[in-house]
């Protein structure tokens, strides 16, 4: 853009200097606003360019406990200089904006139509690797095995009330299918079902976010797109991923703890 040309024309020191200098200061292609308020800095930062961004980010990820404002342990280390280097910091920025100078480029060409199918593909895969009911909320038929390619949510789909809304349906549809197979005497007598789905909307939403924080390319797309949802949804995977690593551990030492009782034995 223009203003990231303008931002790239001024010297990379003096723009990360200046950034640095002061929290409350940004740096915009034509003069230095000084902030004071809380209203003024959301107007401001929105102003930004990518490339102060990514110097702002990089302060606080490395001076300021990444932006916490809570939780944060103070240490020393003596073997190593300090974490922030312009000098260092500057070739590292170079590569950043080449990089979000053919983003745009490459979601374009990766978002034609005619790349849905490699699009849907990556959807499924990285749904199988969640578990089978992230896999029910990618397809409009909420199957969990033998997804039809057609039935997959394209990414423009996903988060949508009438795609949403379709999976939940679907899913209760299933449900009282099953229920009617295996208890056919209490199916005839039971009325028309008006209960929500097992698996409401906002459920649906969510494990579609982990899909796409899990899919190749699709989470790099999220992660500009919706850093709010792509946030909430890492967090998710990880603290699942962490659960699953502790009730390993657990099991692993109930095993350990049987295999002695028997030897002793």
């Amino acid at each position: 853009s223009a203003s990231s040309a303008e931002a790239l024309a001024l010297p990379g020191k003096a723009v990360l200097s200046a950034v640095i200098a002061s929290p409350c200061e940004v740096i915009l292609p034509s003069a230095v606003v000084t902030l004071s308020r809380k209203a003024s800095t959301a107007v401001a930062l929105a102003r930004l360019t990518d490339l102060e961004r990514a110097a702002r980010f990089l302060y606080l990820q490395r001076t300021a406990f990444g932006g916490k404002i809570s939780g944060r342990n103070f240490g020393v280390v003596t073997d190593r200089p300090g974490r922030f280097n312009l000098t260092t910091l500057e070739p590292m920025l170079e590569d950043l904006h080449i990089f979000m100078q053919n983003f745009e480029k490459m979601k374009q060409l990766f978002l034609r139509p005619e790349n849905a199918d490699l699009r849907k593909q990556l959807i499924l895969e990285a749904a199988i690797g969640l578990g089978r009911h992230h896999v029910a909320t990618v397809n409009r038929a909420a199957l969990m095995t033998d997804v039809k390619a057609g039935d997959v949510l394209d990414l423009h789909e996903f988060f949508k009330d009438a795609a949403g809304t379709q999976i939940a349906t679907a899913i209760r549809d299933r449900l009282e299918a099953i229920e009617a197979r295996l208890n056919p005497d209490a199916s005839r007598r039971k009325k028309i079902s008006s209960a929500p789905s097992p698996a409401p909307t906002p459920i649906i939403y969510e494990r579609q976010a982990e899909v796409l924080c899990s899919a190749p390319v699709l989470r790099t797309i999220f992660a500009r797109t919706d850093p709010v949802r792509s946030m909430a949804a890492k967090a998710r995977l990880a603290a699942l991923q962490e659960g699953e690593q502790r009730k390993a551990e657990r099991h692993g030492r109930i095993n350990t703890r049987s295999m002695r009782r028997s030897y002793r034995g």
